[in-house]
């Protein structure tokens, strides 16, 4: 009786047995087999961080840097996870004095965090660490605020990252993972810098200064200079972002 009323039983058991029918049980382990191994090895062959496979919600808006110059900047926010990628990486930034960059926002720690990484080879341009005011909520109703629409921005540079400070050891990087794992794929192959604990490097012939575009804020990125005659940027201490 209980057999006949289940739908499930009566499409796994055969008629008149009630032993289930072997094609069936190989031919749902075998998908689930194929399933399993079919998705290791995307895992393992997907050059993607992870913030970039599967779904996530996609974010598309214009800003205005004056003079009627106009930029397409994106983000998009993995589904499941406290995290954001936005990117500036319109070319046209460059005619308007910036950089183009990409920022991650890390909401799944004890505090939330920015890193921010200027386009260009990963050996020659660090992860740069610093603090947001933005939380979680704060920044997705932003994100579905600009979606589609014209964003004006401060052609004032707001906050400044010192990017000429001593990167973290590997004891500072694994602590900075332990409490957000999420960054560990965006800092891979790079050296990391932390600008929440800079001493405040002072403004130098030895320095430059550019800017890039964040969600939240405008920045100042403070870079030594490399320096001429020097064939190896790590022998040299030099960091160019």
């Amino acid at each position: 009786m209980m057999r006949k009323n289940n739908p499930v039983l009566h499409f796994c058991f055969r008629r008149g047995n009630s032993v289930p029918s072997l094609k069936l049980v190989f031919a749902v382990v075998s998908t689930f087999y194929i399933h399993f191994v079919y998705s290791a090895v995307i895992r393992e062959t997907d050059p993607r961080p992870w913030f970039e496979r599967g779904h996530h919600d996609q974010y598309t808006w214009s800003r205005e840097l004056g003079d009627d110059y106009v930029v397409t900047e994106r983000a998009y926010a993995p589904k499941g996870y406290s995290f954001v990628v936005m990117k500036s990486r319109d070319k046209d930034v460059l005619y308007h004095g910036y950089r183009r960059c990409t920022s991650y926002y890390d909401f799944s720690g004890k505090e939330p965090i920015v890193v921010v990484t200027v386009k260009g080879p990963k050996e020659k341009k660090p992860c740069l660490v610093t603090d947001t005011e933005l939380t979680y909520k704060t920044a997705m109703a932003d994100l579905v605020d600009r979606n589609g629409s014209t964003a004006a921005t401060s052609l004032k540079p707001l906050k400044t990252l010192d990017g000429t400070i001593a990167p973290m050891d590997l004891q500072g990087e694994q602590e900075l993972f332990k409490h957000n794992p999420g960054i560990r794929a965006a800092c891979r192959g790079r050296r990391i810098i932390d600008t929440r604990h800079g001493g405040g490097t002072a403004f130098s012939d030895n320095n430059r200064v550019v800017k890039v575009l964040l969600l939240d804020v405008v920045v100042n990125v403070v870079q030594q200079k490399v320096p001429p005659k020097t064939s190896s940027w790590r022998s040299s201490g030099f960091f160019d972002l």
